[in-house]
């Protein structure tokens, strides 16, 4: 699951954009548990919408993944961006 309120992630994955999305993404998370299925499910949500998926955190094959406009353009620059730059102003370039 990866939580990504700056839009930044561009992998195919499930995008829970709306608060009526939520019961049926979660009943997805636990059949996808039942089922031990190799294939991760991949999921992506704001911080807002994560506070109703919080109850996975810690649950066994489920993994969390804050996204943040700065360790992104870390991992691609090979160098951490200057502290001036806020994970906003990053977004938006």
């Amino acid at each position: 699951m990866s939580v990504d309120s700056f839009g930044i992630n561009e992998e195919k994955a499930l995008f829970v954009t709306h608060p009526k999305q939520v019961a049926s993404v979660r009943a997805r998370i636990h059949q996808h548990l039942l089922n031990s299925s190799t294939t991760p499910l991949k999921i992506h949500l704001t911080h807002a919408l994560f506070q109703r998926f919080k109850s996975f955190e810690g649950m066994q094959g489920v993994q969390i993944c804050f996204l943040y406009p700065a360790s992104q353009l870390a991992n691609k620059l090979g160098e951490v961006p200057p502290t001036c730059l806020s994970d906003d102003l990053m977004a938006l370039w």
